[in-house]
């Protein structure tokens, strides 16, 4: 992983540049852009995978005066060009110098957290996630785990609909209805040297549990409902984290805080120091 290689190789990125990533799922294209685009600006977010857009985009892209890629839902301060294949686009954040970066939305069912609550065991939950949410990734983590191989920066965000290995831990059982979970896609990832940039930071759940889900829907909040941390910024490759924020409403729950929150997610914002590569030559302009 990145940050096992090193002082002297953290050093050499510190002289690289920064980047802030963020996710947001906006919520069914939001009831107010108004204050989406507000979240992006004091988030002061470079790139954001937005999820729930429901043809949103162009109006939020004009509001921010950002670039954007409805195929990918993705927003951005700098240039997007497409790649030869659809699980990632190319962020031009110097002339002629990129990183890669998806996005992504997992199904909402199954839900291991409400699945163990209402009495499912882990390892059925696990075998749930192995059936949708790992085959939904199947083709990203081939494709960003060898970019990532490669030395190219790549962010994969998104509301993946299913927690982190990172926090159902054994330490953290009281959290989670007593059990600890290796749930398969956060494991994934891992595995591939993605970094799960909050964590990067704030390493212990008990400290920083971070939920995203939910800040509720106009501030209702179901009495039996499960606050989990569900929406992520992972970085593989030449990405050094150096700071990670939930963006929500105004409180206690929020690094960010912004209200009215237009959301029933909180985001995350994280911020990079990133070694852009040059693909000058292979690289076809979105337009």
């Amino acid at each position: 992983m990145i940050r096992d290689k090193g002082d002297a190789f953290v050093q050499e990125m510190k002289s690289g540049r920064n980047l802030n990533v963020m996710t947001f799922n906006i919520w069914r294209g939001s009831t107010s852009i108004d204050q989406v685009a507000e979240a992006i600006r004091t988030a002061e977010a470079d790139v954001i995978g937005i999820q729930e857009a429901d043809g949103q985009l162009p109006a939020l892209a004009r509001k921010l005066n950002y670039y954007y890629d409805e195929g990918h839902s993705i927003l951005s301060r700098y240039p997007l060009h497409q790649s030869a294949h659809k699980e990632f686009i190319w962020i031009e954040v110097e002339p002629d110098e990129v990183a890669a970066m998806g996005n992504v939305h997992l199904c909402h069912e199954p839900y291991g957290p409400y699945d163990i609550r209402d009495g499912l065991d882990a390892a059925a939950a696990v075998e749930n996630e192995n059936r949708i949410h790992m085959q939904e990734m199947n083709s990203r983590f081939h494709l960003l785990g060898q970019l990532a191989s490669q030395g190219v920066p790549v962010f994969l965000t998104g509301d993946f609909n299913a927690p982190s290995h990172l926090d159902w831990t054994d330490e953290a059982k009281s959290m989670h209805f007593g059990v600890a979970v290796e749930w398969p896609v956060s494991i994934r990832l891992e595995q591939l040297q993605f970094r799960d940039s909050y964590r990067d930071v704030y390493s212990d759940p008990l400290v920083r549990p971070a939920a995203t889900w939910t800040a509720g829907e106009n501030g209702r909040i179901a009495l039996d409902e499960v606050h989990d941390r569900i929406d992520f910024v992972y970085a593989g490759g030449a990405a050094v984290t150096i700071d990670s924020k939930v963006v929500g409403e105004t409180g206690m729950y929020s690094d960010i805080g912004i209200s009215p929150w237009p959301s029933d997610h909180r985001a995350v914002v994280s911020t990079f120091v990133i070694a852009p590569v040059s693909l000058k030559g292979t690289i076809t302009p979105k337009l």
